[in-house]
């Protein structure tokens, strides 16, 4: 179930927070999207909704989403090179990636 609420900005506007909350099974997932306009907070939690009905949705929603360099270093750990140079090659990659800005982001940003 959802709500809306109308919120003001520093410079005067109103932005509108929908806020989405759903428990299954002793599990609580909520959500929170500010939009500008009213009827689009309303379609999206609409949308969202309708999303999170479908089997295994909340599930997804809740999965733990770590960050790259997470990832990469679980990658780099669990994976078995072929030879010393493909290895040595791999933790270079690692320290590489860790050292950027987009290191910390986490996948689902990256990804949409």
């Amino acid at each position: 179930m959802g709500t809306i609420t109308a919120r003001n900005r520093k410079d005067g506007s109103v932005s509108y927070m929908a806020r989405l909350r759903v428990m299954r099974n002793g599990a609580t997932y909520h959500e929170t999207e500010t939009f500008n306009r009213r009827p689009v907070a309303a379609a999206w939690m609409k949308k969202r909704e309708r999303e999170l009905e479908k089997p295994g949705a909340i599930a997804r929603a809740i999965a733990v989403d770590p960050t790259l360099a997470k990832a990469i270093n679980r990658y780099t750990e669990e994976s078995t090179p072929l030879d010393l140079t493909i290895g040595c090659r791999r933790i270079q990659i690692r320290d590489g990636w860790q050292r950027l800005l987009l290191a910390e982001s986490h996948a689902r940003q990256l990804l949409g």
